[in-house]
């Protein structure tokens, strides 16, 4: 009976240790910040997705047209963004159905300035009646539009010293720090967020998960991400002391460990990629300098190509 009872107790023990092991393992992966001496508060600013629209397609004359009659397709490419310059801008008329193109089927703009527009202009003849067989047609014109831009995310991840969070309980108060995560312009955003965490404590780890998403109303290039140009800035964490412990797969560290981006393409699903998960070392305590939390800014930027598409029906009416 007494070897029962020892063995017992000491398995009672050991189910303690574990339990107390796992309990400060689970330490190890941030803070959650509905613990009482913390109140995060999140500043989110997100910029238009359709930097790039297509407006006021039109024909002149307008339709219907008659057989044999050469006409104008136009259209209008307006900047909605208020600060960024549109480059390499590529039209194409890919699709001009029965029509017969009689100038070029693809022009190019190089850029186009913020808030700035461009009339398009495509040159076209209808079909002779006897094409028609002499009958009313409304065919469909097909025409895309592609360009170039980079999307930028900046994001604020908060070191809190854990003395710091101690005094402020005692006191009966709770800091306040903000978390500004600013979504920039572009239809291929880059959302950002600390995982089952507002905050990470100071020389603890914590995992920050990026999604990238299509919010626009066109189309990712071949619905991926290409190598190299996906980039996750983590300079001023690495600089105050901090560390980048594990990137995902398909990711390297670039010419500096700062600085993470990827080898291989980042597939979109329905628009969303898989989560992107980067496990990152807070600085220590003494590194803080004595401060009770830090403010460290993460910036990542994404480099595309996006295509938009347009489309009108033109009536070929005969003439009685």
């Amino acid at each position: 009976m007494n070897i029962g009872k020892s063995s017992a107790i000491l398995l009672i023990l050991l189910i303690v240790l574990l339990v107390s092991g796992c309990v400060e393992d689970f330490g190890d992966f941030g803070f959650n910040s509905d613990f009482e001496g913390v109140q995060t508060q999140e500043n989110i600013e997100e910029e238009t997705a359709d930097i790039l629209v297509i407006q006021d397609i039109t024909t002149i004359p307008k339709s219907p047209i008659p057989p044999g009659q050469d006409f104008e397709l136009m259209f209008t490419i307006k900047n909605l963004d208020e600060h960024k310059t549109v480059k390499n801008i590529e039209i194409n008329l890919f699709d001009p159905s029965i029509f017969t193109v009689t100038g070029s089927d693809k022009e190019t703009i190089t850029s186009l300035l913020p808030l700035g527009q461009k009339i398009i202009t495509f040159s076209l003849k209808t079909p002779s009646a006897e094409d028609i067989a002499n009958v009313k047609v409304t065919p469909t014109v097909s025409f895309n539009v592609k360009y170039d831009f980079t999307g930028t995310t900046t994001y604020d991840v908060v070191v809190v010293d854990m003395k710091e969070i101690e005094k402020q309980q005692k006191a009966g108060k709770k800091i306040t720090p903000t978390i500004n995560k600013i979504i920039g312009s572009g239809p291929i955003k880059i959302y950002p967020e600390l995982i089952g965490t507002d905050i990470i404590l100071a020389g603890r780890t914590g995992s920050i998960k990026f999604l990238i998403k299509n919010e626009g109303r066109g189309d990712l290039e071949e619905n991926k991400v290409a190598p190299n140009k996906l980039t996750i800035n983590f300079e001023r964490l690495v600089d105050g002391g901090g560390d980048v412990t594990e990137v995902p797969d398909g990711f390297d560290e670039g010419t500096k460990s700062n600085t993470k981006s990827n080898n291989k393409e980042i597939e979109l699903y329905q628009g969303e990629s898989s989560p992107l998960i980067f496990k990152v070392k807070a600085p220590s305590k003494s590194e803080l300098g004595g401060a009770p939390y830090k403010t460290f800014n993460i910036k990542a930027d994404v480099n595309y190509t996006y295509e938009l598409r347009g489309e009108m029906d033109i009536t070929v009416e005969p003439i009685e």
